[in-house]
């Protein structure tokens, strides 16, 4: 499972690169899906 940190930095990466319009919606599409699962699953993992 990827964490949002790891997001951010990989975002921040592409940023410093230039993402592709594709990589951008598929990094804002992952962040969906990870906050829709973080809520329920990950919001006990994120605090250890």
């Amino acid at each position: 499972m990827v964490t949002e940190r790891e997001l951010e930095i990989e975002f921040l990466k592409g940023i410093n690169r230039e993402l592709t319009p594709k990589e951008l919606n598929f990094i804002r599409w992952m962040v969906e899906n990870q906050k829709q699962v973080g809520t329920s699953t990950n919001s006990h993992k994120a605090e250890q």
